[in-house]
């Protein structure tokens, strides 16, 4: 059995890809939005490449705000032409403001934006526990410190978030189906296609890291890097772990793909020794397989900790900042 040193970090050189991830990631709050479409800083969702009256509205107010022409300009007729003179460039503004609410396309499931740009896009996969605002916080945090870095809290098919229900079945309860595995890849698809990336980055906690763990095998390609926390990695050892039989007969297993992932795709499997829940042994073997076929394939084996979110979350992001760009 190959041993795995616990380590804080990967080293830099260890890991060529780049993007990076905000503070939060899954709900729209408090803004409108369309069936199936997520929001993009604090705009109501709109189609790809469509406007709506309320989205240009809402920047007319912004600019107008910023811009100020009409405090300015006072009351005297000279001051509103000199103010009217300024209106090409507000109008560009407004338009350049409606822009920046364009919605990603996310397939048939539903998602948060954080962030613009497509240098990197990261997108982050919640657990079974459903959406979170933990997954939402760090999105945000990462979103706001990478320029250029589009983060989407994904709402994982079957689950409700809230803002809507992504489709799929077996919300939380043997869930890992090819019918959901296969919506996940193909909303991970659609955002590639729209966004186009310089690199997709996905990052998936518990049950997110066994729908990740099994996709990026069954549909290769889609996604440069995959960090998988706390994973299941063999489904069939882990229920036994958990209820002491195979109850969940349904649900795609990462380790009967893990030979199948290219090597384009960097995997950094961290597991926490404190974690009664997904034992290491589960990632430890998914990573063997997948280093025994070829591909580019990590094991980072932490000291302590639990299964829930927060206790992966530093070390997620340890990773995460070595490979944004």
């Amino acid at each position: 059995m190959t041993e795995y040193p616990p380590n804080d970090q990967l080293r830099a050189s260890s890991i060529r890809c780049g993007h990076k991830v905000d503070d939060r990631g899954d709900h729209c709050r408090r803004q409108p939005h369309l069936p199936g479409r997520g929001c993009t800083d604090g705009f109501a969702v709109v189609r790809a490449n469509r406007f709506r009256l309320t989205d240009i509205l809402a920047g007319v107010r912004r600019v107008w705000s910023q811009a100020s022409l009409f405090q300015t300009a006072g009351r005297t007729w000279a001051g509103r032409f000199r103010a009217y003179g300024k209106m090409p460039v507000f109008s560009f503004a407004i338009l350049f403001s409606v822009q920046a609410s364009h919605a990603l396309d996310f397939g048939q499931l539903n998602g948060f934006v954080q962030g613009q740009g497509n240098e990197n896009l990261v997108v982050i996969l919640h657990g079974d526990g459903g959406p979170d605002d933990a997954y939402d916080s760090y999105a945000k945090r990462v979103a706001k410190s990478k320029p250029n870095t589009t983060v989407v809290s994904l709402t994982r098919p079957g689950f409700n978030g809230k803002h809507g229900r992504s489709r799929g079945e077996n919300p939380g309860k043997d869930h890992y189906t090819r019918g959901n595995n296969a919506l996940l890849a193909g909303s991970l698809a659609a955002m590639r296609k729209d966004l186009r990336p310089g690199r997709l980055i996905v990052i998936g906690h518990s049950g997110g890291a066994a729908q990740l763990g099994t996709v990026i095998g069954s549909s290769p390609g889609i996604v440069d890097v995959a960090i998988l926390a706390g994973c299941p990695c063999n489904v069939p050892q882990w229920r036994i772990h958990r209820r002491g039989e195979n109850n969940w007969k349904q649900s795609q297993s990462p380790h009967q793909f893990a030979e199948n992932i290219p090597a384009s795709t960097l995997v950094v499997a961290i597991a926490n020794a404190g974690d009664s829940n997904t034992p290491q042994r589960f990632a430890q073997e998914y990573i063997a397989i997948a280093q025994k076929a070829g591909a580019r394939a990590q094991m980072v084996a932490k000291r302590g900790g639990g299964h829930g979110w927060r206790h992966y979350e530093r070390s997620v992001d340890a990773v995460l900042r070595q490979t944004l760009r």
